[in-house]
């Protein structure tokens, strides 16, 4: 178990051999982009939780909201948090640079009372890039240092079709 900061709990999870197969032929790069809110992420392929998902072996998993109203972003790895955006206004350059990444395994992950399933993601070049724009070289999520991850899964007690009924 890792404990990055209080409030966040990061505990390796085993995963099958048909996940790290899968999760072997899904591309590790992506593009930048930002939202109108100044949220900047890396998006990539939407394998990472259109064909992972699927072979989670959890109980009580659903989706995460990224494929609706009103993310409707898809697979991504969050890079500068709109709260982090804001206080630092000299980021520039964000739109549609490549970016390689690898990932670190399966954890389950717990923040601020929620749980998840995420792929740790390690990406010296977009440590860099935060450095570049003065930010710290992992985002800051509600006052928390987080590794860069990929959700592909809420954990939750009530779950209809994969999808969770209290988010």
């Amino acid at each position: 178990m890792e404990n990055n900061n209080k409030g966040i709990v990061f505990t390796h999870t085993k995963s099958s051999s048909q996940f790290n197969l899968s999760l072997r032929k899904i591309p590790r790069t992506g593009i930048l982009q930002r939202t109108n809110n100044n949220y900047v992420y890396l998006k990539i392929d939407d394998r990472f939780i259109l064909e992972l998902f699927p072979l989670l072996q959890h109980d009580n998993i659903c989706l995460p909201p990224y494929f609706s109203v009103p993310y409707n972003i898809g697979a991504h790895i969050s890079v500068v948090y709109k709260e982090e955006y804001q206080l630092k206004v000299n980021v520039q350059n964000v739109d549609n640079i490549l970016f390689n990444f690898d990932v670190g395994g399966l954890y389950k992950a717990i923040v601020d009372q929620k749980k998840f399933l995420i792929l740790k993601v390690i990406s010296p070049s977009l440590e860099n890039f935060r450095l570049i724009n003065n930010l710290s070289k992992k985002p800051v999520y509600h006052g928390y240092q987080v590794d860069f991850h990929i959700t592909i899964a809420n954990i939750n007690q009530l779950v209809f079709n994969n999808l969770c009924l209290d988010y």
